[in-house]
C-alpha cells in the first residue's frame, strides 16, 4: 500500500513536472493527443534502465516509473536510449516527453530543465582496510 502510495505521488511530481512551464504544458498535451509518451531512459544502468537480455524490452526502476505514468495518463510508451552526455539535449530538442535517468538535480541543470522530486537518494563513502590510518 505504501509502495502504491508512493509511486502516485511520484506520477503526480513527474506529471507536474511536465506541466510547470507553458512549453510543458504543451508537451502534456501533445503527449495526449498522440497516445504516445517518449521516454528518455538509459539502456545499460541496471537497476535503474537496462535491457532485459531474455525479452530485449526496457526494465528497471525508471522504467516501472514511467510505465506507471504513461498508465495513468493512458498512453502508451515509446522509449529512447540515452546517455549522461546526450540526455537534457534530447530534453530540450524535444526528441523526448520525459528524461527518467539518473540525474542528481543541481542548480545549473534545474536553470535548463524541470526536475520532478527526488525519488532515488544515494550516499557516496570511501573504505579501506581495517586498520589504516586515515590520510
Amino acid at each position: 500500500m505504501a509502495r502504491r502510495i508512493g509511486l502516485f505521488v511520484l506520477a503526480l511530481a513527474m506529471v507536474g513536472a511536465l506541466c510547470g512551464a507553458a512549453l510543458a504544458a504543451d508537451t502534456l498535451a501533445d503527449v495526449k493527443k498522440k497516445g504516445v509518451l517518449v521516454a528518455g531512459v538509459k539502456d545499460s544502468l541496471p537497476p535503474f534502465g537496462s535491457v532485459d537480455p531474455g525479452t530485449k524490452k526496457f526494465a528497471g526502476y525508471d522504467i516501472d516509473f514511467v510505465n506507471y505514468i504513461a498508465r495513468k495518463l493512458g498512453v502508451k510508451v515509446e522509449y529512447k536510449p540515452v546517455s549522461s552526455a546526450n540526455r537534457i539535449a534530447m530534453l530540450m530538442e524535444n526528441r523526448i516527453d520525459i528524461l527518467a535517468a539518473t540525474m542528481t538535480k543541481t542548480p545549473e541543470r534545474a536553470k535548463q530543465i524541470d526536475f520532478s522530486y527526488t525519488y532515488f537518494l544515494t550516499g557516496q563513502k570511501f573504505l579501506t582496510k581495517k586498520g589504516r590510518s586515515r590520510p
